[in-house]
């Protein structure tokens, strides 16, 4: 385990309510890391009566919090007819890098280290004893840090005490409601899609 590192809420995330400038956001989800985009749908103000919109929202908001409880980037854009709520989620290197040796992810040596795949340590690294990914990363390519996200995504974020709280968000049975019921009253929070972001430099 990696002394110092846990997970904390960051603070480099867009609300809901920012404003959206098209050429802002094109030029950062370019440039930006791999991440998870979660598409939301959105209540129609017009036909949704206010009850659901409030619910849909609250969940939303709820949505949000476990997620940068977990200690990761989000950014929140939406479309111009306001339909869709996207949710950009990364992580930090922090994050990617105590990730990465708790699943005990394997990384290529440099040849000076004999060029076979060891699992990724803090001393390694240290030492710049791994080979940099074809795609340009420092550390880990594409693939493995949006593996590294999804695992982030999937587990339990820590409560106030630093304990594992006992709920998580599974992207999998919402996204599963959505389709089996997609104009369900019930289902107030539609996760309609989820896919990757592969970035290269």
């Amino acid at each position: 385990i990696m002394p110092g590192i846990s997970r904390k809420k960051p603070t480099r995330y867009k609300t809901e309510d920012d404003e959206d400038d098209d050429v802002a956001i094109a030029a950062a989800a370019a440039l930006g890391p791999p991440a998870w985009c979660l598409v939301f749908l959105i209540p129609n103000e017009d036909e949704t009566p206010v009850e659901q919109q409030t619910r849909a929202a609250t969940e939303r908001a709820h949505v949000l919090g476990m997620l940068r409880a977990l200690n990761l980037n989000v950014e929140t854009l939406k479309d111009k007819e306001g339909k869709y709520l996207f949710l950009k989620v990364s992580a930090p290197d922090a994050v990617l890098k105590f990730e990465g040796q708790s699943m005990g992810v394997r990384l290529r040596l440099k040849e000076q280290y004999g060029g076979a795949l060891c699992a990724y340590s803090t001393e390694l690294e240290e030492k710049q004893a791994f080979d940099k990914p074809s795609d340009g990363f420092d550390l880990f390519c594409s693939q493995l840090q949006l593996m590294l996200i999804e695992g982030v995504i999937h587990s339990q974020p820590f409560d106030d005490d630093g304990e594992d709280s006992k709920e998580k968000f599974d992207i999998k049975a919402k996204v599963k409601a959505w389709k089996e019921k997609p104009t369900a009253d019930n289902i107030e929070t539609k996760l309609c899609a989820v896919f990757p972001l592969h970035h290269e430099r």
